[in-house]
């Protein structure tokens, strides 16, 4: 919305640390806040079938059965030497905002980088599950930490992710409290929640299976439930 212009503050939630979200903020109020000021993305729409086959590798498609590989328009963005997490930031915006107006069947990000396409595929096929459009891996839903959270949340939901970042379709919510957070992930397929100081709650489709499970062993245990599943 700040970066169509409508609003003049942001408030960012992250599951780090606070402090973490000052510079994210700064970042996208520092772009989008003055758009005008700053240089554009370069943003079109090409055919895949008219990609030349070195640049294939670092496209990631929605539907690859819809329509033929040729027939397919693909969102290409491109920015020049951008770092890392400022390119994290930019394109997710930025897709965003193009595929609003216009829908496309894949995205190619272009950092005018060599030998970093992996990187950027990786990049591509995360805008399109956070968008909703393609699902590559596991689904993550986490809180912010705050004052009510009973877990290392930050360390736990790193863990997770580590562990079960292959599970292709899943959705799994790492929840820092009762108060919130079975609310927070009714839709989510398996819940691990914080429930006292180094204890944890497994669920499974909304349906709580264990209580107060040490922290250390919690992990093993929903990794147990989703492989039995």
């Amino acid at each position: 919305m700040l970066a169509e212009g409508i609003g003049d503050t942001i408030r960012v939630s992250l599951t780090e640390a606070p402090e973490k979200e000052i510079p994210v903020a700064r970042h996208l109020v520092e772009f989008y806040g003055c758009r005008h000021t700053k240089q554009e993305v370069k943003i079109s729409y090409v055919s895949y079938g008219k990609i030349s086959v070195q640049r294939r590798p670092a496209i990631a498609l929605i539907d690859e059965t819809k329509t033929s590989l040729a027939d397919k328009k693909v969102l290409s963005l491109s920015y020049c030497s951008l770092p890392h997490r400022e390119l994290l930031i930019r394109a997710t915006v930025d897709f965003n905002l193009a595929y609003k107006s216009k829908k496309a069947d894949g995205l190619l990000i272009d950092n005018g980088r060599e030998g970093d396409s992996r990187q950027l595929k990786e990049l591509a096929l995360e805008i399109l599950q956070a968008r909703g459009l393609y699902y590559s891996k596991t689904e993550f839903v986490a809180c912010p930490s705050c004052g009510r959270t009973h877990i290392n949340i930050e360390k736990e939901l790193d863990k997770v992710k580590k562990r079960l970042g292959s599970h292709k379709g899943l959705k799994i919510a790492v929840m820092g409290c009762l108060v919130n957070g079975p609310g927070e992930m009714a839709d989510a397929d398996y819940g691990f929640v914080g429930a006292d100081t180094g204890k944890v709650n497994l669920y499974k489709g909304g349906e709580i299976l264990f209580r107060n499970l040490p922290e250390e062993e919690a992990l093993g245990k929903l990794e147990k439930l989703i492989l039995e599943k």
